[in-house]
């Protein structure tokens, strides 16, 4: 299952058998649909198992003699509901006769974005109350499973098709491969669904019953978990003992840092299991490193403050003068080191995972594991990325800039630091934190061609994420990310808030700090790294875009939107310019900043126009020139004294401990206090978009694709199984300007009805 930031091609089966139906009528009109639908439901003293629907049943096994019910019944009973998995006629022996069997109709799955996991729903009309209430037994208990399957009355599909379903077997399409190895045996023919009952419900349409089922797939279980839940053992001990002083004591200095931030754990996350993490057979890996938690040493941040020569600290310089010479003295109660915790996402991840009532579930005796992946997911980034709030992010970047006093009151020397060749080392800070290991360091970017994208391959052959065409400071691990420590467990403590909901709101937050940059979803992928077939669910940045080069093409998917080789049923051109997209254009057109992924989107229309006016009033700009301005460079200069300046650039800046310092006692203040601390944040908005765009147009990565634009074509076509979010198609028949670009499919949905099966595929447009 390919998913973004993945670029990958339509599947080959599926160009072919769509390139098969073009101009074929004959073809076309013998396809007819057929559902399959499975309950694994049984009564607890019954020697069968479970419930099989056919749409278009198998007529020789309900066919009965006697007293038996059939298809359509007697004149005693109505007819059979379905068979058992041994092939058993399950019969409803009471009630009204001469009633056919029920139905299914309009089944429809999703494979959507913004969906941790495929959903699907269906209907089944029942013909007497008593059909209905043996019905919803199998097909309505919230949590129960069920198995879908679809497809053409072809033998193709019949090639994916269960002919004596087990558990065991079932069980195995919890992993997405089994699927897609499905798919690709049966060319596009057979489909399946296996999920959960979440929702659904029974209504009366005149003499009938409606049964409606609402399924979700086995992934998305542990994010509807609320953050206030618990497991059965916290909940028979709910009061979970915090870490004495005699604990922490002797322990070095990770162990003890994980300690304290545990006693400030809120409820929910104060488990057990929880507290057992720092023990070396249950972390696993982002537990006990003092790196892993900035700031949580109280009496080491009171002393700098207390006793660190600020003076010493560039930032201010070794004069304060006023803009008339005079030399002014630093504020009495400045505060120069800020109180923001932070911790490792990696190690937020950690926590959420350790804490969720549920840890996995049994699929036909296999172990489920209902982690969230972070620690491969990798987001997008620039050379002097920063965090704009410190109540939400900290970046360890190594090439962060040192923001001065001086700088802040004159704006001209902002301007110096963001053209690259006035830059010396000095007018960098260095906020990469050092871990226990030998030379091990935290830091984003990654930095450095040594250290390319890696790169997944699916067990179905399919690569999940490409690597090693990607600049390193361009790109960085989301799990290196250092989150605000009170901000996530806020967020974590909110009553009635469902852990898919809570993360994001955490990952947002994260997103904010950086002017959006981010676009975060949780999807559901393959894991490899289990070593065997496991469904994960993992966090992607939807606005990351590798290198892509051009495909070749016999390996693209082309579609005709008319003629003789069109194979779509319906088809529709969205172009809808949201903000995203006006404003990325009209700052590529007037070089002011935009918040793209990698490159400003250039005009939509036609390269080379200009606008005669807009040249008119640049040339004016440039006779005019600039008038005064005050100390953030907003015309005149307020009357403000140069300790309010002090005080509000002190406020902008965020400074803590670095995490080397074990006490107190470590702490030279006579060292310059940039040595002593890392710059966490800069609350500057405008700066953060002026270092942007310096670094969104590269001409190294002219093939880095644009983020998603608000142009959306969609597609409707004889149903077929294997297009999948992410996969990439053309399409021929639209404006010629965006022939030149790609589409990217965001959205797949299924619709099976009267025996007939459609596929709908939306894409959002790249250039």
């Amino acid at each position: 299952m390919s998913v973004f930031p993945n670029f990958s091609n339509v599947k080959p089966y599926v160009r072919e058998e769509l390139e098969l139906r073009k101009d074929n009528i004959e073809y076309l009109s013998g396809l007819n649909s057929w559902v399959r639908i499975t309950s694994a439901v049984k009564e607890e003293d019954s020697n069968e198992t479970g419930l099989i629907i056919y749409s278009n049943p198998d007529y020789k096994l309900f066919s009965a003699a006697g007293d038996d019910p059939s298809i359509y019944g007697n004149e005693k009973l109505a007819g059979t509901i379905g068979k058992t998995w041994g092939g058993k006629a399950v019969e409803i022996l009471e009630g009204q006769g001469y009633r056919p069997l029920p139905t299914v109709q309009d089944l429809t799955i999703d494979d959507g974005d913004d969906n941790f996991s495929r959903k699907a729903g269906f209907s089944v009309v029942c013909y007497t109350l008593e059909q209905m209430e043996a019905i919803t037994q199998y097909l309505l208990e919230p949590g129960f499973t069920i198995f879908l399957e679809w497809g053409w009355n072809t033998e193709k599909a019949l090639q994916g098709f269960l002919d004596e379903p087990s558990a065991e077997e079932i069980a195995k399409f919890q992993s997405f491969v089994r699927t897609a190895e499905k798919r690709r045996d049966t060319e596009g023919h057979y489909d399946n669904f296996l999920g959960y009952i979440t929702g659904g419900g029974v209504s009366m349409d005149g003499d009938k019953w409606v049964v409606n089922v609402e399924l979700s797939g086995f992934m998305e279980l542990a994010s509807f978990f609320g953050t206030n839940s618990m497991s059965q053992e916290d909940k028979k001990n709910p009061e979970v003992d915090d870490f004495g002083e005699e604990e922490q004591e002797g322990q070095r200095l990770g162990i003890q840092r994980f300690m304290r931030m545990f006693n400030e754990l809120p409820k929910t996350l104060k488990t057990n299991k929880v507290r057992e993490l720092y023990k070396p057979d249950n972390n696993q890996g982002f537990v006990t490193d003092a790196g892993y938690y900035i700031n949580f040493d109280s009496e080491i941040r009171e002393k700098i403050n207390t006793e660190s020569d600020i003076q010493s600290f560039n930032i201010y310089t070794e004069d304060v003068e006023t803009s008339d010479g005079e030399s002014i003295s630093i504020p009495d109660g400045l505060q120069l080191v800020d109180n923001d915790r932070y911790i490792l996402f990696g190690t937020l991840m950690e926590l959420i995972t350790a804490a969720n009532p549920v840890q996995s579930y049994k699929l036909g005796g296999k172990d489920i594991s209902f982690k969230i992946d972070s620690q491969y997911s990798v987001v997008s980034a620039f050379p002097n990325i920063y965090s704009t709030d410190a109540s939400k992010l900290f970046i360890p970047n190594q090439w962060g800039l040192k923001f001065s006093y001086r700088d802040f009151r004159n704006q001209q020397k902002i301007n110096d630091v963001l053209e690259r060749g006035n830059l010396s080392f000095e007018d960098y800070i260095d906020n990469r934190v050092q871990l226990g290991g030998e030379g091990s360091v935290v830091k984003f970017p990654e930095y450095g061609n040594n250290n390319p994208i890696p790169e997944i391959t699916l067990p179905d052959g399919t690569v999940f994420q490409k690597g090693g065409e990607k600049d390193g400071s361009r790109w960085g691990y989301l799990y290196k990310l250092y989150v605000n420590f009170d901000f996530a467990m806020d967020v974590l403590s909110t009553p009635n808030l469902i852990l898919k909901d809570a993360l994001y709101q955490i990952l947002n937050g994260m997103s904010s700090a950086v002017n959006g940059i981010w676009d975060f979803q949780i999807v559901e992928v393959q894991s490899e790294r289990d070593g065997e077939d496991t469904t994960v669910l993992k966090i992607v940045d939807l606005n990351f875009s590798p290198i892509e080069r051009p495909d070749p093409e016999d390996e693209r998917l082309v579609l005709n939107v008319i003629g003789s080789d069109s194979i779509l049923l319906d088809s529709s051109f969205d172009l809808n310019l949201g903000s995203m997209t006006m404003n990325s254009i009209i700052g590529e057109r007037n070089s002011t900043p935009a918040n793209t992924e990698t490159k400003r989107v250039p005009g939509l229309f036609g390269r080379g126009l200009t606008d005669g006016i807009l040249g008119a009033i640049d040339d004016i700009r440039e006779n005019v020139g600039t008038q005064g301005t005050d100390s953030e460079g907003n015309g005149e200069e307020d009357e403000v004294t140069e300790e309010d300046i002090i005080r509000l650039f002190t406020k902008k800046l965020t400074l803590v401990p670095r995490v080397e310092y074990r006490t107190k006692d470590d702490i030279d203040t006579d060292i310059p206090l940039f040595k002593l601390c890392y710059i966490a944040a800069y609350d500057n908005n405008a700066i953060f978009s002026l270092l942007k765009s310096g670094n969104d147009i590269v001409e190294v990565e002219d093939d880095v694709p644009s983020p998603l634009i608000d142009i959306n074509f969609s597609f409707t076509v004889h149903g077929i199984s294997g297009i999948t979010r992410g996969d990439k198609f053309y399409v021929r028949g639209i404006p010629k300007k965006f022939e030149e670009g790609f589409f990217q499919v965001t959205k797949v949905t299924h619709n099976l009805s009267d025996m007939n099966w459609t596929t709908q595929v939306e894409g959002g447009f790249r250039i």
